[in-house]
């Protein structure tokens, strides 16, 4: 089977989240077996309850079985409360490793990228976006798992337990979630571009306090502190505004589901009332529609909330991936091989190169050195010297010509072989913040 290329994932967030999933299957698959057990157990222990009240209601004289209800109601109880700490200590595990698969990969496709493409970008919005992606992944599993997923079986398994007391109830109730859930739905995806646009603005304030605290130093020097002060609070400024314009949007959904729920709630308890003067439903039956009732509302208000907060996770990581999945652009020919060791020999031959958008550094550009002599390069600021020591590295292609060690053309060898044959001291000293060791 062909592996798909990262980069295909871009614009394909659940995509990107599903192939990590299916790193870790057995996992993902007790989370989900639990899950679904819980939520039976958690409903159906509501027609337990039923059972129980409808043999007290018989009164102590009269044969029941009060006891044996009473046990398995309890059973079910139990059961439930069980099954949510399996699936919660099998995701500890399971969803962390996911999230280290995440960082690892994106790390690693974004050191293939080439130095045009740091150049162009701020590093703390580089690693915001891995730090972010990864977030939201995690939150992404965990809002599915213990937030759509068990609301959806508990409103399917509600109304078919109501269908037992009424069937024509439960048809009904079907239908009102239904359409809840498509008007909610309809609604949380109308407000993914204010989510992506607080995503985006969150990037690159988290890019820019790391490009200014990186280079303290400068801005203290040149007397910037307050105008760096000044411009941060203004980019925040703007980063709370569309921060704002999404959580009121978050509102507005829950505010007009509540208003729905309320509705349904009254009219549901009513008909519940109205079965019971008619003598078609039992005690048990009347506080067996009353909380499969609010199951089913809850549970469907539960699942509006879920699929904005969704919508959100899902449009932090859709901005990251297609910032960071992006094709490199000095990739290996597809039949490059191994730089072969020799004496040290490098030459240019009639090389033309030019940054994007600017005129040509060098064209026609010869030179020859041979292994074992020393060379100096001279010149003015601009003329060229990093230029040619940068495509001697491939950290650019040339537009015309070939740059060749030991007379192998390095636009067909691999980049990893021609790293570990060179090795330079930059003019700029970079520490890290580790042991020199």
């Amino acid at each position: 089977m062909t592996a798909v290329p990262l980069t295909s994932y871009a614009d394909r967030p659940l995509s990107f989240l599903f192939h990590y999933v299916r790193r870790h299957p057995l996992g993902h698959v007790v989370v989900l077996l639990s899950v679904v057990t819980a939520v039976i157990a958690s409903v159906t222990t509501q027609y337990g309850l039923k059972a129980l009240i409808d043999q007290v209601s018989r009164g102590p004289e009269a044969p029941n079985h009060v006891w044996q209800a009473f046990a398995v109601l309890c059973g079910l109880i139990t059961l439930d409360n069980m099954m949510w700490r399996v699936a919660c200590f099998t995701a500890a595990y399971s969803y962390v490793r996911v999230t280290g698969d995440v960082r690892a990969t994106l790390f690693a496709h974004l050191a293939g990228h080439s130095p045009s493409y740091y150049a162009e970008r701020l590093p703390g919005t580089l690693a915001g976006r891995i730090t972010g992606t990864s977030n939201a992944i995690f939150l992404t599993e965990n809002v599915l798992s213990w937030n759509v997923l068990p609301p959806c079986l508990a409103v399917v398994v509600a109304i078919s337990l109501v269908a037992s007391v009424k069937l024509v109830m439960a048809l009904a109730l079907a239908g009102v979630s239904l359409t809840m859930a498509l008007i909610v739905f309809w609604l949380a995806k109308h407000g993914t571009p204010l989510h992506s646009a607080y995503a985006n603005e969150a990037a690159t304030v988290d890019g820019e306090l790391v490009d200014v605290i990186g280079n303290m130093g400068v801005v203290r020097a040149f007397g910037a502190t307050l105008r760096e002060r000044s411009r941060f609070s203004e980019r925040m400024g703007t980063e709370m505004t569309a921060r704002r314009r999404s959580l009121i949007y978050m509102e507005k959904l829950r505010l007009i589901h509540a208003v729905m729920t309320a509705v349904i709630t009254a009219g549901l308890l009513a008909w519940g009332v109205h079965l019971w003067e008619q003598g078609k439903a039992s005690a048990g039956d009347l506080v067996l529609i009353c909380s499969l009732g609010f199951t089913i509302l809850h549970g469907t208000r539960d699942l509006a909330v879920s699929l904005v907060d969704l919508t959100q996770h899902i449009a932090r990581m859709r901005e990251a991936l297609g910032a960071l999945l992006l094709p490199h652009d000095l990739p290996d020919a597809p039949d490059a091989v191994t730089l072969t060791p020799g004496p040290g020999s490098a030459s240019f031959t009639d090389v033309t190169f030019a940054y994007p958008g600017r005129p040509p550094v060098l064209q026609q550009f010869n030179l020859t050195i041979p292994h074992g002599q020393r060379v100096g390069l001279v010149g003015a600021s601009g003329a060229g010297k990093s230029t040619i020591v940068s495509l001697l590295q491939r950290f650019h292609d040339v537009q015309h010509g070939a740059v060749r060690i030991d007379g192998q053309d390095i636009s067909r060898i691999t980049q990893a072989s021609l790293r570990d044959a060179v090795a330079i001291v930059p003019q700029d000293i970079s520490l890290f913040h580790r042991s020199v060791l």
